[in-house]
């Protein structure tokens, strides 16, 4: 974001940050996540939600557990904007719950828009494109993108 040298600019500006900084330490105090963590700006965690070391979620990410169900991610992951990752979703439009646990491994990289719907697992050091829709489980040392999701490399 460019400072604009107004007084309402430079407000903004401060308030933003100390946003994000309350954000963090909101979130790794309710969560016990490790101080190396680091959450950008508007990003929603709701739910059994563990991350890893080292893990930075950027602008607007989306991580939702359930009652019954977690999101696990690794160490030294980097997930990109916009990502949604959820272990509930509803089946018909109703009020029935599907819910399964998402786990996903160490150094793995999501790219911006990606969605990961319930009871998918990812290995380590994997690489998701971006605006892809992972919809199967991903093993280990692999490169995925597009809807839905299947190998590139």
């Amino acid at each position: 974001m460019k400072i604009l040298y107004t007084p309402f600019g430079i407000i903004h500006a401060f308030f933003r940050r100390s946003y994000i900084v309350y954000k963090n330490i909101y979130y790794k105090k309710k969560y016990g996540f490790d101080k190396s963590v680091n959450i950008g700006y508007e990003v929603l965690i709701y739910g059994d939600v563990e991350v890893g070391k080292g893990t930075y979620l950027q602008r607007g990410c989306s991580i939702v557990g359930g009652e019954h169900s977690k999101v696990k991610i690794g160490e030294n992951c980097s997930i990109a904007n916009n990502v949604n990752i959820r272990s509930v979703t509803h089946v018909g439009g109703g009020k029935e719950r599907k819910e399964k646990s998402v786990i996903i491994g160490n150094n793995v990289w999501i790219g911006s828009n990606a969605f990961i719907k319930e009871g998918i697992t990812i290995g380590d050091n994997v690489i998701i494109g971006a605006n892809s829709v992972v919809t199967k489980d991903i093993p280990s040392n692999n490169i995925f993108g597009g809807v839905p999701a299947r190998k590139i490399k």
